[in-house]
Formats: structure tokens, sequence, C-alpha cells
């Protein structure tokens, strides 16, 4: 009736991404403080309480290195907001490379997706499971050393011998690295 005030109470709270079921514990309806409760025939239904997952997107970037023997990786990254909802990390949170994980290296010529993940951590709790994480990659790459070999001449009188010779420059590339 006009005036009458609900008053109820419930147990329902969540705080990471899902969705959980509650009930309405207990209610009184009273008017000026008295309880009226008995003059109504009360029906409840359960509800739900949904918290969904935030997006971004991660994105790691291109690079390329000239081959040196050496393994590279490079596991920069960005993180982007996917949509135009409230998304982004939430404030306070970061993100940090999952080491547990698979991280791409490449080592001779050639290129591969730069792929590796990431964590998200509130404090020392990780949250991760509450982002929906889309990665778009780039690509790391390993191109040729260029170098520039010089052979040495040699001339010497006709002697019914072979003339064989085997010296040469390396004059540019390597940067004082010995080829073998």
């Amino acid at each position: 009736a006009n005036g009458d005030v609900l008053t109820i109470t419930t147990d329902a709270s969540i705080t990471n991404a899902g969705t959980i079921s509650y009930d309405i514990l207990t209610y009184v309806i009273s008017r000026d403080g008295v309880d009226v409760t008995e003059n109504y025939n009360v029906t409840t239904f359960s509800g739900t309480l949904t918290v969904e997952k935030r997006e971004i997107v991660i994105v790691t970037p291109n690079a390329s290195w000239i081959y040196d023997g050496i393994y590279h990786s490079d596991t920069n990254f960005t993180v982007r907001v996917a949509t135009n909802k409230d998304n982004g990390l939430v404030n306070g949170q970061r993100v940090e490379l999952n080491q547990d994980k698979y991280i791409a290296e490449i080592l001779n010529v050639g290129s591969r997706i730069n792929e590796f993940e990431i964590k998200i951590f509130s404090g020392s709790e990780e949250v991760t499971a509450n982002y929906n994480i889309r990665y778009l990659y780039g690509f790391i790459k390993i191109t040729e050393r260029p170098i520039t070999i010089e052979s040495h001449g040699y001339t010497r009188m006709y002697n019914g011998e072979k003339l064989t010779y085997h010296e040469y420059t390396l004059t540019s590339g390597v940067d004082g690295e010995q080829l073998l």
C-alpha cells in the first residue's frame, strides 16, 4: 500500500567475472515503523548477479635483427582497449609477461610470429581470468648479414705446377668476427 516500506536482506555479492544466483533471505514490510508484512502475500524469486570480463587487446611489435648467431625475442607489448565499452585495465592493475609460457625466439634467417602471453595482477593476486584477452601478434625476423669477401690476386711465372692461393680480405659486414 502507499507509504509501506519494503526492506530485504540478501547475501549476494560477486567481485570476479562470473554469474551467481541469490535469494532474498528476509523481508519486512513496514508502515511508520510497524511490521505489516502479514497483510501481503509475498512471492520471491531467485536473481542473478553477473560480472562480465573486461576486454583488452595485447599488441606485440614487429622487430628485426641482422643475423649474428644469437637468439632474439622482443617481449615489449602495448595494451589497447578492445571496444568503446568500459574496458582496458582496471585502475591499479598491471600486466606482466607470463614467463611460464612459450616466448617466441628466432636465431636464423627467417621470420616467425612474435607470440607470448601475459598475466594481469591486482597487487599480488593474479586476476587474468577476469579479462577477455585478444592478441594481435607482430613478427620477429632475422635478415641475412651482408658481407663482402675480396680474394687476393697472385702472379708468378709459369713453372708447370698448379697455382693455388687462398688469401682473402673480409671488407665489410662482420665487425671483426671470424668466418670459418
